[in-house]
């Protein structure tokens, strides 16, 4: 497997895991109008579909990101937003090619601007992934009350 590059910062100036933190945000907020484009632009049931499908699991997965940092859970919570941003990047492209074409204009600059963040964003979720130590094979990731 090719190796995946870390992000020393996000942005330039923000440590990685609050730069992933606040993307994940606005990864959120991005999810959640292209809910509504989806749903107000009415191009094809098909599209409609497919569009609040992916919309709420982007809103899911990188909601789950948002948890995990600001709760401190596990790593392995990463994994979804992780192979969802992988399948995201290529799949908004695409999508955002279909909606030029049903000229669903909103959609498709959408899309391409979440493709742009996603990848960048996969880079910097990657980086935390690595950067979060496991818990030792074998014993349970408990965290005891202070």
């Amino acid at each position: 497997m090719p190796n995946i590059p870390k992000l020393e910062k996000m942005c330039f100036c923000l440590d990685v895991k609050k730069g992933v933190l606040y993307w994940s945000i606005l990864l959120v907020v991005l999810w959640l109008l292209y809910f509504i484009s989806v749903i107000v632009t009415l191009s094809g049931i098909g599209n409609i579909i497919w569009g609040v499908v992916w919309s709420i699991l982007g809103v899911v997965v990188y909601g789950l990101v948002v948890y995990v940092i600001l709760k401190d859970k596990a790593r392995n919570l990463l994994l979804p937003a992780l192979f969802t941003s992988a399948f995201n990047v290529v799949v908004s492209i695409i999508n955002a090619i279909v909606n030029f074409v049903v000229l669903n204009w909103l959609g498709a600059i959408l899309l391409l601007v979440i493709a742009a963040i996603t990848l960048y964003y996969f880079l910097g979720l990657y980086t935390v992934y690595q950067d979060t130590t496991a818990p030792p094979a074998g014993e349970p990731d408990l965290k005891l009350p202070a």
